[in-house]
This record gives structure tokens, sequence and C-alpha cells, in this order.
């Protein structure tokens, strides 16, 4: 078996959306499902593209508002937080409801719609 290990900075130096996990009796760091998206974000459209992407949002159905708002207000990339933000929306999942919108200036909201608010300067 074949693994790839990575990291990204997107998320500061926080622990958050890193879990342990047992593969083949050894302990390892993974990602959550949360962490993870946004790191396949950070990684686009170089490493995957944000079509496949958003194919993916679409099956997140169960990912935890808890974990993905500390997740936002950590991540430094600002493409990252719009472009989950934007597809989540798009997707209309259940748990995107429950964010707190207000708390970054990434994403609070002014006015306008939800597509100007999200992808501002990445169009």
């Amino acid at each position: 078996m074949t693994t790839r290990y990575s990291t990204t900075a997107a998320s500061g130096e926080k622990d958050t959306g890193i879990e342990n996990m047992t593969v083949d009796g050894m302990e390892v760091l993974v990602s959550a499902p949360e962490r993870a998206f946004m790191e396949c974000l950070l990684l686009a459209p170089a490493d995957y593209s944000f079509m496949n992407s958003f194919y993916i949002m679409e099956m997140l159905t169960t990912l935890r508002p808890k974990m993905v708002q500390p997740l936002l207000e950590n991540c430094s990339s600002v493409k990252v937080k719009r472009m989950f933000l934007y597809m989540a929306e798009k997707a209309g999942h259940q748990w995107f409801k429950a964010l707190n919108l207000e708390n970054d200036e990434c994403f609070a909201i002014h006015g306008g719609t939800a597509i100007n608010l999200f992808l501002k300067d990445l169009l």
C-alpha cells in the first residue's frame, strides 16, 4: 500500500480537525472530513478540479458545524473559505444553516448575493 503524506498551513497552527486512526496496527494522524475537504480546496485547481471538489461537497451531508466553524475561523486562505461556503450553500446542506457567518469579514454579510459574497475577487 502506498501512502502519500502531505501537510497544509491553511488551518494555522491549530490541531482542529486532526484525528487519530489505526492503520495496520500503527497510530497515524489524519484529517477529519471537514478539514480534509478544505485541504483539497487549498490544492485546487492544481491537484483537484473545482468541479470534482463540488461533487465531493454534494456528498458531505454529515459534516459537523461545530467542527466546520473553528476550521473556517482559523483558515488563512480566503480562497478556501469562500469556495467552501459557496459550495456548501450551493449543495443546500442543512449543516450550512448552523454556521455563524458574521464572525469573519471574509464572509460577513454586508448585503449582496451569496455568489458575490463568497466568490468576490476569485473570478
